[in-house]
């Protein structure tokens, strides 16, 4: 009976103390009941923290203030291990407080719980993707933890993605925007758009599929004068593809006029019997929306410079045996004549 007499008491003083707003940590009101930890400083995850309770009474109780702080056990004698769990904070930072009483003596412990950081959303799909041809799209999220004189903003890094039309409720509690891509003439690509409102961020991923890309390589090999098979790499997506001889047509052939995708294509060219001069010819790949042109240059059967090295080396070749047969001639000629060898 005297125990449950206490735990009222405690209970309406509990109600009492919880009106004065903030906790703070008290002193006991006698040196008969004291605690290891005049207070409880917690996060907002969910946590638990222990503490000894000391008396020189026979018995002690406790009681919280707030549904969201559990004491266990709720009473006990000296030298007893306290457990205060306080439960994962959604919202706002809070304070409550929990009061340990004997029948002499009185202790408040304070119990603060910090906000849980601030946080930002995607409503829905945190992913877009936009068609080749360019579209926009209405993207939305929610916050929480964000104070109204936070500012919020929308931003990306990508040219081809624009972004307008972006609206906050007062709270900053939710919010959208539109997002437009441009029109696609490369390959699938991918983009980020940040929403951030203070230290809050929340990323989408912003995708869109290949446009009708057109890209060949090397643009301009050289092949020589014996002919011969030039290949080029066509990458392709989306639309199909054309190539057509626009110069050289009487020397160089192509292996594929039309296709989808990527593919090699043989280029291949005749002998040039044009001495001393080099030829190109040009092939063009076109999809309908976008050309590129490959040169074909090739070499001659014999370049001028060469040939007049090798006609100068020739003539320089020449005069110099001549002089050497001169020098032996007139080394030579001073020679006493060899005598007549015996006739047997």
């Amino acid at each position: 009976m005297r125990r449950k007499g206490i735990a009222a008491g405690v209970a309406s003083l509990a109600i009492l103390l919880s009106s004065f707003g903030t906790a703070t940590a008290a002193e006991p009101t006698s040196e008969t009941l004291w605690l290891t930890k005049p207070v409880v400083t917690a996060s907002a995850a969910a946590q638990t923290t222990s503490l000894i309770v000391r008396t020189t009474d026979a018995t002690w109780a406790a009681v919280a203030a707030d549904s969201w702080v559990t004491v266990a056990p709720a009473s006990g004698v000296s030298g007893d291990t306290v457990k205060i769990s306080v439960a994962a904070n959604t919202s706002v930072a809070r304070a409550s407080t929990v009061t340990f009483a004997t029948d002499k003596s009185t202790v408040i412990l304070a119990v603060n719980q910090a906000a849980p950081p601030p946080k930002v959303e995607a409503t829905g799909a945190a992913s877009w993707q936009s068609t080749w041809q360019g579209q926009n799209q209405t993207l939305a999220y929610t916050t929480s933890n964000v104070t109204a004189d936070v500012g919020c903003g929308v931003t990306t890094g990508a040219a081809w993605l624009t972004v307008s039309d972006a609206t906050f409720d007062a709270a900053k509690s939710t919010g959208s925007f539109v997002i437009t891509a441009a029109a696609n003439s490369n390959p699938f690509r991918v983009a980020l758009v940040t929403v951030a409102c203070g230290t809050a961020r929340a990323q989408y991923v912003v995708s869109q599929e290949a446009g009708p890309y057109l890209k060949v390589s090397p643009t301009d090999p050289r092949v020589g004068d014996v002919g011969g098979p030039v290949v080029v790499q066509v990458t392709a997506a989306t639309a199909p593809w054309t190539a057509e001889v626009t110069q050289g047509a009487d020397w160089l052939t192509v292996s594929a006029l039309s296709g989808t995708g990527g593919r090699l294509v043989t280029l291949q060219a005749a002998v040039n019997p044009n001495p001393g001069t080099d030829r190109q010819a040009t092939v063009r790949f076109s999809n309908g929306f976008s050309q590129t042109d490959v040169t074909v240059t090739q070499s001659s059967s014999l370049s001028p410079a060469l040939s007049g090295l090798l006609t100068n080396w020739g003539f320089q070749f020449g005069n110099l045996l001549q002089m050497v047969m001169n020098l032996i001639t007139k080394l030579f000629s001073g020679l006493p004549a060899l005598p007549a060898l015996p006739v047997a």
